[in-house]
């Protein structure tokens, strides 16, 4: 058990200790020089709820509906990230989190739903089922998240010292 619980901090320690030397490796953009008789090229979005118009229009239908799934969690967010910005109380603020967290998990299960359906109709049914298993792991650990506070509420409170 103790090894289960230490194996995300060694790979988190590890993340940490690497990234200064990952970026060592890298040259300097200010000093990287242009080939000559290239121009720069326009920035790129950095996703696909940055498209411009006229590339949304032209949008594979995976992409497309990866995107319109991304569009609906922000719509669903946005009313909950004004609450919590103006929220004074915490147990209410924690529960507005609760439900923030609720959107980002179904927003990751629509998304894996997506891949898989669109591997499944594009004849790569192996790569559904390997979405699928996924997302039955995703559900497990769920269950067994919700089944934890379950029992956590469920214990009789200790009486205090001081009383």
């Amino acid at each position: 058990m103790m090894r289960r619980k230490m194996f995300p901090m060694l790979i988190i320690t590890l993340l940490v200790l690497a990234i200064p030397l990952l970026a060592a490796d890298r040259p300097d953009p200010a000093e990287q020089q242009p080939e000559p008789g290239v121009q720069d090229a326009p920035e790129q979005p950095s996703s696909l709820l940055n498209l411009p118009p006229e590339k949304v229009a032209r949008l594979a239908p995976l992409p497309a509906r990866l995107r319109q799934i991304l569009l609906d969690e922000r719509e669903r967010l946005a009313p909950l990230q004004a609450a919590f910005a103006e929220e004074t109380d915490a147990l209410r603020g924690f529960e507005i989190q609760r439900q923030m967290r609720d959107v980002k998990i179904a927003t990751e299960v629509a998304l894996m739903r997506a891949q898989a359906d669109h591997a499944r109709a594009n004849g790569r049914p192996e790569v559904a089922e390997r979405i699928e298993q996924g997302l039955q792991r995703m559900r497990e650990r769920d269950e067994a998240r919700q089944e934890a506070a379950r029992n956590r509420s469920a214990r009789p409170q200790r009486p205090s010292a001081g009383r």
